[in-house]
């Protein structure tokens, strides 16, 4: 009996504690957003061009161009119906995805392998903002705040903010399928 009940506690403690930190919001209203259902996303490039980052401008460039793959890709795959681009003048019929990021440190991975307690730790934070193609009215908004695992150890030295992009694209994807049709 005893065992059971410590099997139900703690494996999702352990889930808990071997997570990330922070977090990425679902698709917030911003203003009045009417309902309609757009044909298509363009998806624009990532911009970081005034984070606070430790990454050369190159490494950055990357990582954006990273970010901005996953978040289409995964849009893609959540609304196979919709025609989405990465690049391009948007039409009247599509919903512009944008992704501004204010921070984006790296970090060290060694100071967070063997010293812990937010030694060298990474993060990532910014907006991705869900745009009317034609009027450039914002109609949602996600907000991203993820940050590595502050305990330390070989879980926090493998996260990087790139470690966070998959689930940013799954959240912007999620928040952006309802919109298409």
């Amino acid at each position: 009996m005893v065992n059971t009940s410590l099997h139900r506690f703690a494996l999702p403690a352990v889930s808990v504690l071997l997570s990330a930190c922070g977090s990425t919001s679902e698709m917030k209203p911003v203003g009045t957003y009417s309902g309609k259902k757009y044909s298509g996303a363009v998806v624009a490039l990532a911009s970081a061009a005034d984070a606070k980052t430790d990454l050369s401008d190159h490494k950055l460039g990357f990582a954006m161009e990273d970010l901005t793959r996953q978040i289409a890709a995964e849009i893609a795959r959540k609304s196979p119906q919709a025609k989405v681009v990465r690049a391009g003048r948007p039409g009247p019929d599509d919903l512009v995805v944008e992704t501004r990021i204010t921070e984006y440190i790296e970090g060290n991975a060694m100071a967070r392998l063997l010293i812990g307690m937010g030694a060298g730790n990474s993060n990532i934070e910014g907006d991705v903002l869900a745009k009317d193609g034609k009027t450039g009215t914002v109609l949602g908004q996600v907000k991203i705040d993820k940050y590595g695992w502050i305990l330390g150890g070989g879980l926090a030295s493998t996260q990087t903010p790139e470690t966070f992009h998959k689930e940013i694209a799954k959240r912007v994807a999620e928040g952006a399928a309802p919109m298409l049709r």
